[in-house]
């Protein structure tokens, strides 16, 4: 894959290097120049590059002269103001282009494609020059004989090779200690921390910071080149590379390193870096004694590169778990084999009030006996997978605890405990849970006086007329009935608050829901007197037995219906739908699903979050425990009961299993209890 090429930019705002890079991000990488000096360091480093010169800029136009006086190879796109003086001697100039300051992203992006495309020719140009000449240059003879390389390079290496706490002074240390022996004017090592990585400089002698600004990419063609070549490349000897281009790319990339031998450094599947040296401080060339020496010592510092990026990978795994560790919200205690506190993190150290200097390498019962039983039984196999609370006398904080084997092979190496304090969070319960018995009695009172008050209205107003029209047998016949009614209305609230309150035991045995469903529909149709009201019933014949209590569920349906025949009581073609059909949910079993729907208005949406809770009614009557008893009945039988409403009515679903293991029931199959609902309709 072809890496992106590089230009040069110098300007003196800020707005124009955003504008810049910017249109050239996908074509090119540019590398802004904050000053003359750094422009001119650069293209000696690199002169083969395309330059971007805003005229505005300090000494712009010395800069242009020296361009094109040291490098007139180097295509320069010149910034500035149409017709301005610096424009017209920049074209005096010969500069490749000259484009406006507010230019257009694709026109430039344009122009320096271009100039890319001509710095291309001038080096297939360069390189066929080379080539004819090596061609014709007779080969050289043997060189003059070479003194051996100092044996004081391994031991320097060997001083260097041992810090892996401090990686980069690790490899400052190597290239040191190369540098001094071989008697180079830099040394440096290029490398990537991963597969798939960039590779940057991590250490050197005497290296520039463009040579630490310089990234190459696994993509780069001269990293391919190495990886696939895995030699040595020394200037000296450019000439043994055979193909031109890959002769002229390793010369670009020794003359922008400054250096005079460039050293693979071979990992298993690719190269994971290289060193470079510049030239030796004598002047001597490097001979092939030295590279065959130079050779050795790259073994050693391969492997201590190995070692020292692994030891880095480590050391950043375990800081990413000790981060870990410590910013789970939930405390947590590991302990060894022998018992002895190896870990214990911020949260469990706040909440059972102790210091991780204090506690690690001391046995588990420093944290008292509940939480070391638990973790002693853990040691021993005994896992506990569900949290396990206990009070702390000391600071009555209430906490609870799992824990889990560490194993190894099979083999247990200690054990692990996961700690939450609940104190406060107990706390918020029994607070929100007072402040729900305080609404709960408030709202019971609101609903009780005012259903109570309507009865006692009824009787006071009867009670105040009697001494007037005592003598009117009519007047006493009507006073006795009302009387009796409003006292039985009264009864009727009484025995529904307690039907709330203290629900009756509910007696699990085999019942058919077919009768049952039926009587609930007629009980709630005689209840309300439904005239006019259209109903639709649909019984399934082949119903399965259910076990639970028949009466309960009556009462259940019957609340539901009640409700639905509410719903339509003021409407126009009042109609509910009551149906009660077998269904199966494959492997999860058989279930009976009764629907209750009716075409009312709808439940208004404020209400429909708090359906299921106490006294919530939009009626002028009643108390509003219908639904939260049905609901109550439809749990106790491991059901489910779900309501959907809209603007076209409201359906209410109930699921109720077939099931034998209901809590309760004695196992022994019974018939359907009909006089139990006989009782009730009678």
């Amino acid at each position: 894959m072809k890496q992106r090429p590089s230009c040069f930019l110098y300007c003196a705002q800020d707005e124009v290097r955003v504008r810049v890079t910017g249109s050239l991000h996908e074509l090119a990488e540019v590398r802004a120049a904050g000053s003359a000096a750094e422009l001119s360091r650069a293209l000696y480093r690199t002169p083969h590059r395309v330059v971007v010169l805003d005229l505005r800029a300090p000494e712009a136009l010395d800069v242009l002269r020296e361009i094109r006086e040291r490098h007139p190879d180097a295509p320069v796109i010149t910034l500035g103001e149409a017709r301005s003086a610096p424009v017209r001697e920049a074209r005096e100039l010969e500069v490749f282009a000259v484009s406006p300051l507010e230019f257009e992203p694709y026109e430039f992006r344009r122009i320096v494609e271009d100039a890319h495309r001509r710095l291309e020719l001038q080096r297939e140009n360069r390189v066929l020059r080379e080539e004819i000449r090596r061609r014709e240059t007779p080969a050289a003879g043997p060189g003059p004989e070479e003194t051996a390389p100092s044996s004081d390079i391994l031991r320097h290496l060997s001083r260097a090779m041992g810090d892996f706490e401090n990686p980069a002074a690790l490899y400052d240390s190597l290239m040191d200690g190369l540098a001094s022996a071989l008697k180079v004017t830099r040394a440096g090592i290029f490398c990537a921390l991963r597969d798939g990585g960039t590779y940057c400089l991590r250490g050197g002698h005497r290296c520039s910071d463009h040579l630490r600004s310089l990234h190459f990419s696994d993509r780069d063609r001269f990293v391919q080149w190495l990886d696939w070549n895995g030699r040595a490349v020394l200037r000296s000897s450019l000439e043994t590379i055979e193909d031109p281009m890959d002769r002229e790319m390793v010369a670009e990339a020794l003359h922008e390193m400054g250096a005079e031998l460039i050293m693979p450094l071979s990992g298993r599947r690719r190269v994971k870096g290289w060193l470079f040296l510049g030239a030796r401080i004598t002047g001597r060339p490097f001979s092939a004694e030295d590279l065959e020496y130079l050779s050795t010592c790259t073994d050693h510092i391969g492997a201590t590169v190995d070692n020292a990026l692994q030891h880095e990978d480590t050391r950043m795994r375990e800081a990413l778990g000790e981060t870990l560790l410590e910013s789970i919200p939930a405390g947590l205690i590991a302990i060894g084999e022998d018992g002895e506190v190896r870990w214990c993190n911020g949260a469990a150290q706040t909440a059972l009030r102790v210091e991780a200097g204090s506690v690690c390498g001391m046995p588990v019962e420093i944290f008292g006996s509940r939480l070391s039983d638990i973790l002693r039984r853990a040691l021993d196999g005994e896992e506990i997978h569900h949290p396990v609370e206990w009070s702390d006398p000391a600071t009555q904080r209430l906490f609870s605890a799992e824990t889990r084997r560490l194993l190894d092979d099979g083999r247990c190496v200690g054990a692990v405990a996961l700690i939450k304090d609940l104190t406060e969070e107990r706390r918020l319960e029994e607070k929100e849970e007072q402040l729900e018995r305080v609404a709960f009695w408030n709202e019971l009172a609101a609903s009780m006086s005012h259903e109570i008050r309507n009865p006692l209205v009824a009787i006071k107003t009867f009670a105040q007329l009697l001494p007037e029209r005592y003598d009117d047998p009519e007047f006493r016949d009507q006073f006795s009935l009302n009387v009796e009614r409003e006292v039985d209305r009264l009864n009727q609230i009484i025995d529904q608050i307690n039907h709330f309150a203290s629900p009756p035991n509910p007696k699990y045995e085999p019942f058919a829901p077919g009768p049952v469903v039926q009587t609930a529909v007629r009980r709630a149709m005689q209840d309300r007197n439904a005239e006019g009201l259209s109903l639709d019933l649909y019984v399934d014949d082949h119903l399965p037995v259910l076990t639970g209590d028949a009466s309960a569920m009556s009462e259940c349906l019957r609340h539901l219906v009640v409700n639905a025949v509410e719903a339509v009581e003021s409407g126009r073609d009042a109609r509910i739908g009551v149906t009660a059909r077998r269904m199966s949910a494959g492997e999860s079993g058989e279930y009976v699903l009764v629907t209750v729907q009716d075409n009312g208005a709808g439940i208004p949406e404020e209400l429909r979050a708090k359906l299921f809770s106490p006294f919530c009614t939009t009626k002028a009557r009643g108390m509003g425990l219908g639904l939260p008893i049905a609901k109550r009945i439809v749990v106790d039988h491991n059901g489910k009961i779900e309501v959907d409403s809209g603007q076209e009515g409201t359906r209410v679903s109930v699921t109720l299993p077939v099931e034998r293991d209901v809590p309760g029931s004695d196992g022994n199959p019974k018939t359907a209890p009909e006089d139990a609902l006989a009782r009730e309709t009678g």
